[in-house]
């Protein structure tokens, strides 16, 4: 293919600004005939006889409009361009971008003439089906719209998709934050600068769109949605874009100076609001009785189809006029600008448009009516301007003379507007600070990302645009604007005062208006769940899943007809928008590092609940969460300085990042530990919070490896389906200690159940971790609602005797409160281990069964220390014995009192407790081995244990370390990444060189203080009185302990070696 291009005679690149004399004149070049000129090469015509015909009455009308003749374009390159784009524009889907803009148009025939003969023809036959087939301006062949389409998780758009979506979005509204919204937006205060104007920020799927919708049925709202077309095609994106809006307010906007940008958007407004008023006028016959009738009319409105062209909405016609009516006024002022008496007023020419204007129903339908002469008078202006000699160009007091007489006219089209709408209610006039007018603008990124032209403060296009809406605020207050986007992001929308474009904003900073994050959660229609009814099996549907937290998928169920063929992809649609990636069975997702890190730090963080620092480099990654991983934003302070985030209970989400986790963990970095240690070595992670965060990690590797485990035949695994507690036990903790305690008997009651048979049929299902803010959670009616959310909780910060709680459901053929118990389980990151009798959990005082049904009920509980920053000692270090178990010489041996074989102890010796300033007994290497794995097996002392009316028994159990030793799940390379997380390694731990000289070379150098010989050489050269083992670094003992409690027990110490003697102790 060649494109025949012809550069001209001169040096001059095809890309360099064109001079002002080719511009203004047309050369000698321009002005003669072609003879016999090469061919372009044409391709398929990607339309229909019936588009191409639309097509062509379309490109006509707006060359009609611009007075354009077959003789102008071949002389005039300008003319040529503009005519050339018009083309373009009707198609773009199908032809090469970067002539999407009009200045490439120009350049483009100004370099070819072959390219403006052909558009005579055009034009004189009025048929542009030749030019929409040249090869030069068409997209290569297998190009697809989305390599230059937004960013955005892309799923393929099926009917039933789409038939889905729309369904849905006509569902009955089942929330009432939008009343609440339009009456806190009628409290804000407006009286200062950019106070009439607040963002919504919030992730992806929440409702945003449907809920300003639904605000439009209280107050009169102009809606713009200005979302690509092409996008739409490709991605689950409701509602519709307006046809051309985005490329009107963005793409086509001035690009010459910042003055003229917001002359542009301030004569859009005044278009905009003298069409509305007009429209008022016209079709509002009978007064309505009040203003939320009125808003009520006009919404419903809108979204009719125009008489004579029933594929159009109201919307659309209306839209696609203002805009045609904006470009003829910017054209007007073009012609202006050029003509040589001097300026034209703009105002009177955009006042005879409007008087010829034809009705809005009346108007020519238009597919994409903004595409095409949207950008055309401000580019041609571009071109002029950049190329212009000084003295040509407009001076400063032009600019200022032509933008206070555009915001004269905005505020006084803004005013006639609002006087019109109280024309049209037979009410009594409104409250002076009552919101009468609501312009929202959907999928408002954009606006962000694109640069304004260019000024010191490095504006974008929306601080323009809110330049521009101040404007208006200083004529009404009693018009209020709202952005929002899909792709919210915070420090662009609501940035910090210090960062904020605008001088005034800066100045007014602390008094602008908080985002907006309020949004419906959990409001599906089948709530409040039907108890009566559930069973085990339901509340692991997809279905059932999909009913809590934001409405993306329920309403995505309820709006399909065939659910089957939406309910497939659910989940895969969830693990996509979470980890905002098109390849989610690939652990590296689509090859974006950055993304793919913040991907795997929402899995982990959705399901582990994780706490952030309040800093900078902490909010800048919760930001981008919500912008992109479905973080939600629960609250933005009045400062803007952070925002309170996290990932609440929605179980579809669980589910989506339990199946990529599997995904992830294909990479030897993408295992929960590695990912934890990536995202939190930057100081993410609040560092009270890692003990609590490793602990709920441990759960969750325990309680996926046994999903996996129990359903493998399955196929795909789906982690909402729970797993066996007894099983859970096998995965948590290595073969020995687990076995140890599910033979062991509870601690409170004389009946020795063992674990095994007393939760013989117990399940867990916690795909994630929550939090909870009162000790009224605690209960086993919460722990019903949380089993069948699949959620464990987190308990609130400085909570009695436990972190975190598990729910356990006894039998599952009994979705009921009298069928819960619960894990309750304490976690210390100290560095030895604390008295059992001081860090016990009494699951009596926490009143977990204080809510059931039949009083009488007993059921088992579970509750669990872990005691995760105790260690090994160095092997240059004698271990200390731990403060709570009698101390002896002999390994595997009872003490006290004649056991079941009859062997006789030595008799219990003095316990060493925490703190004591008694030195410890040294022990043995054999002692060394006790501690690995430690038992106490005893009978409950009745004199510790009153009787009570009901004794829940309880299964009590301490484990000590966080080692392969010690858990199951960790693997022993992974040991030194847990001592990274759980921040507990002391300086000897991690020294490189373990001998004992140097280890003393290190002890000298004094990086911490201790009693001992070597710190005080200095004093007492000849030594120190007493000389303790070393308490260096965080040195304990590890082990897991299950244990019985009460004074007078008999205690039995046995080591690993010893299991046979551990089950004939047992009977």
């Amino acid at each position: 293919m060649t494109s025949n291009m012809k550069r001209p005679a001169s040096s001059e690149h095809p890309s360099a600004p064109i001079p002002p004399s080719k511009i203004l004149k047309p050369t000698s070049s321009q002005s003669g005939s072609f003879q016999h000129p090469p061919k372009l090469d044409l391709v398929k015509d990607p339309l229909t006889l019936i588009e191409n015909l639309t097509q062509d009455e379309k490109v006509m009308v707006e060359a009609g409009a611009m007075e354009v003749t077959p003789a102008d374009v071949v002389k005039d390159v300008r003319l040529a361009g503009f005519l050339l784009w018009v083309v373009i524009s009707k198609c773009i889907g199908h032809m090469k971008p970067q002539y999407a803009s009009l200045v490439d148009t120009i350049r483009l025939c100004r370099d070819n003439e072959q390219i403006r003969l052909e558009l005579s023809k055009a034009l004189e036959s009025r048929s542009f089906s030749t030019i929409r087939c040249l090869a030069i301006l068409r997209r290569p062949p297998g190009e697809s719209v989305a390599e230059v389409a937004p960013t955005r998780v892309i799923i393929r758009n099926e009917a039933a998709q789409k038939q889905a979506i729309e369904k849905a979005w006509n569902i009955q509204y089942q929330d009432q934050i939008h009343i609440h919204l339009y009456e806190a937006i009628n409290k804000m205060p407006r009286n200062l600068a950019y106070q009439s104007m607040a963002a919504i920020v919030q992730s992806s799927g929440t409702g945003k769109s449907r809920l300003v919708d639904e605000q439009a049925k209280l107050v009169f709202t102009l809606p713009f949605n200005l979302r690509d077309d092409e996008e739409t095609e490709q991605t689950l994106a409701w509602p519709l874009p307006d046809p051309g809006m985005k490329f009107h307010l963005a793409d086509g906007a001035p690009k010459q100076c910042i003055e003229a940008l917001q002359i542009y958007y301030l004569v859009f407004f005044t278009t905009l609001f003298e069409t509305v008023e007009k429209h008022l006028r016209t079709y509002v016959r009978t007064k309505k009785e009040s203003h939320e009738e009125l808003a009520m009319w006009w919404r419903e409105h809108l979204r009719k189809k125009v008489s004579a062209h029933p594929g159009i909405t109201v919307r659309e016609r209306l839209y696609s006029t203002v805009i045609e009516m904006h470009n003829r006024t910017r054209a007007a002022a073009l012609l202006a600008r050029r003509a040589p008496t001097g300026r034209q007023d703009i105002r009177s020419d955009q006042t005879e448009v409007m008087e010829g204007a034809q009705s809005v129903e009346e108007s020519v339908p238009s597919e994409r009516p903004a595409s095409s002469a949207s950008n055309m008078p401000s580019e041609m202006m571009e071109l002029a301007e950049e190329d212009a000699p000084p003295e040509e160009k407009g001076s400063g007091n032009d600019w200022q003379s032509e933008m206070t007489q555009a915001q004269q006219s905005a505020g006084a089209a803004l005013l006639k507007l609002l006087k019109q709408l109280s024309a049209c209610v037979n009410a009594p006039e409104q409250d002076e600070h009552v919101v009468k007018l609501i312009l929202y603008f959907d999928e408002a990124h954009i606006l962000t990302t694109k640069p304004a032209p260019p000024n010191p403060d490095e504006k974008k296009l929306y601080d323009v645009l809110c330049s521009t809406l101040e404007e208006l605020r200083r004529h009404s207050i009693a018009a209020f604007a709202l952005f929002l986007s899909t792709n919210s992001s915070l420090s662009r929308f609501a940035p910090i005062p210090t960062q904020a474009a605008s001088g005034r904003a800066r100045t007014t900073a602390k008094d602008l208006q908080a985002p907006i994050t309020e949004i419906p959660f959990d409001c599906s229609r089948n709530f409040p769940i039907k108890w009566a009814m559930l069973t085990y099996a339901e509340i692991c549907t997809v279905d059932f899943m999909a009913q809590f937290g934001r409405p993306l998928f329920w309403t995505m169920l309820e709006g399909a007809q065939d659910k089957s063929k939406i309910r497939s992809n659910i989940i895969p649609l969830a693990r996509a928008k979470l980890t905002s990636s098109q390849n989610v069975n690939s652990p590296y997702g689509d090859g974006n590092e950055e993304t793919c890190k913040r991907g795997r730090l929402a899995v982990v963080d959705l399901r582990l609940c994780l706490d952030y620092e309040p800093r900078r480099v902490a909010t800048s990654e919760e930001a981008a969460l919500i912008e992109h991983h479905m973080r939600i934003a629960y609250s933005v302070p009045q400062s803007r300085e952070y925002v309170h985030a996290g990932y609440p209970s929605e179980p579809i989400l669980a589910e989506a990042a339990a199946q990529q986790l599997a995904v992830y963990r294909q990479d030897p970095l993408g295992s929960m530990p590695r990912i934890l240690m990536k995202n939190l070595e930057g100081g993410l992670l609040n560092v009270g919070e890692r003990g609590e965060v490793v602990a709920r990690a441990l759960f969750t590797m325990a309680y996926d490896r046994t999903v996996e485990k129990e359903h493998a035949d399955a196929g795909l695994v789906k982690y909402s389906l729970g797993c066996s507690l007894v099983g859970f036990i096998q995965e948590l903790f290595p073969e020995n200690h687990a076995e140890l305690i599910l033979s062991s008997p509870p601690c409170n009651v004389d009946e020795p159940v063992p674990f095994r048979e007393a939760f013989e049929h117990a399940r867990v299902r916690f795909t994630h971790f929550d939090k909870v803010a009162d000790d009224g959670c605690m209960n086993t009616q919460a722990m019903l609602g949380a089993f069948v959310r699949g959620m464990a909780f987190i308990c609130r910060n400085g909570a009695p005797m436990i972190d975190f709680v598990v729910p356990v459901l006894l039998n599952p053929k009994s979705i009921k409160e009298r069928s819960m118990t619960a894990i309750l389980v304490q976690v210390k990151r100290r560095d030895r281990r604390g008295q059992r009798n001081k860090n016990d959990i009494q699951a009596e005082k926490l009143a977990l069964f204080a809510s059931v049904d039949d009083k009488t009920k007993v059921r088992p509980v579970i509750t669990l220390v872990m005691e995760l920053g105790v260690k090994e000692r160095e092997q240059d270090v004698e271990p200390a014995p731990p403060p709570d178990v009698p101390v002896t010489a002999v390994s595997g041996k009872k003490k006290g009192k004649k056991g079941k074989k009859g062997k006789k102890g030595k008799g219990k010796e003095k316990e060493h407790s925490e703190g004591s300033d008694a030195a410890p007994a040294a022990a043995s290497s054999t002692a060394r081995k006790v501690f690995q794995a430690i038992l106490v097996l005893g009978k409950r002392g009745k004199k510790h244990h009153p009787a009570r009316a009901v004794t829940h028994p309880r299964y009590n159990f301490f484990s000590y370390g966080c080692s392969d030793k010690v858990y199951k799940v960790i693997s022993p390379e992974e040991i030194d990444q847990y001592g990274f997380l759980l921040a507990n390694r002391g300086i000897l731990q991690d020294h490189p060189r373990k001998s004992k000289g140097m280890l003393d070379a290190v002890r000298k150098m004094k990086p911490f203080w201790t009693w001992t010989s070597l710190c005080w050489l200095w004093a007492w050269p000849n030594g120190i009185a007493s000389d303790p083992s070393s308490n260096d670094g965080g040195l304990g003992e590890e082990g897991v302990v299950c244990c019985v409690d009460g004074e007078g027990d008999e205690d039995f110490v046995l080591t690993d070696e010893d299991q046979l003697e551990v089950d004939q102790a047992q009977g």
